[in-house]
């Protein structure tokens, strides 16, 4: 059995690897053309009008993704936990009790 091979050793694109790019870049360019153009999009659906209805087309529309994140758990290991101390640094300095908050100054003299 044969590999299909997207991209040739010189880093140029395969025949195989062009005409994928040019079906992708098609259908794209469908899915945003009835995206936009809502007589075109009933063409295909009768439904299309309908406030329930979902499709691809509606999904793109709505700049949604098809696909479903993968779940990815990060557990820290103890050892490396162990050995690292932080602290917080202290953002503000201490205000001295005579200054007064900007605008809240003593009023200026005539």
């Amino acid at each position: 059995m044969q590999k299909f091979r997207l991209q040739q050793s010189s880093a140029g694109l395969t025949r195989f690897g062009r005409s994928v790019c040019v079906v992708a870049m098609l259908l794209v360019s469908l899915v945003s053309y009835l995206a936009v153009n809502p007589a075109a999009h009933e063409f295909f659906h009768q439904d299309a009008t309908h406030e329930s209805h979902t499709c691809v087309v509606t999904d793109f529309a709505a700049g949604e993704g098809l696909f479903e994140a993968p779940v990815v758990v990060v557990r820290p290991e103890p050892a490396v936990v162990a050995h690292f101390f932080w602290a917080a640094p202290r953002l503000a300095p201490s205000v001295p009790a005579g200054l007064l908050p900007p605008g809240c100054g003593p009023p200026a003299r005539a």
